[in-house]
């Protein structure tokens, strides 16, 4: 009966002391990532070299870097907005493209102007039948 009731009472307290583990760690880790000079270093970052080594008088530290970026970026930036667009080389003539579809029927267009009368017409064949046929009553009457 004992192991059963220190069982639960083992678990908590090791979740527990995992948990507090576990923070404490990543309080560390992120007090070591703070306190990182490459972080810090824009703030305290000098303008005056007074040591004696091979890069006396260069401008150190990441605000200089980040200077300089800024500087190439405007820089940069100024190319693109002044580019003149020069037209290229005309190209070859592509290739004839498949047909298309019908498209709708237009509108009506406006009516047009009357032509000129036309010459007489001569006569059918008819109406010289007919005409002959009447001179031809005629004479005889």
């Amino acid at each position: 009966m004992g192991r059963k009731l220190m069982s639960p009472v083992l678990k908590r307290s090791v979740l527990i002391f995992g948990l507090t583990f576990l923070f404490l760690f990543v309080q560390l880790g992120a007090g070591l990532v703070l306190n990182d000079p490459a972080f810090t270093s824009v703030v305290f970052a000098k303008d005056n070299d007074k040591d004696k080594d091979s890069d006396k008088g260069k401008k150190k530290g990441i605000k200089h870097r980040v200077d300089a970026l800024e500087t190439q970026t405007i820089d940069l930036q100024t190319q693109i907005d002044t580019i003149e667009l020069i037209e290229g080389p005309q190209g070859i003539q592509g290739e004839q493209g498949i047909q298309g579809e019908t498209g709708p029927q237009g509108e009506q267009g406006l009516q047009g102007l009357n032509g000129t009368d036309g010459e007489d017409g001569k006569d059918s064949i008819v109406e010289r039948v007919l005409r002959d046929h009447a001179d031809h009553r005629v004479l005889m009457v």
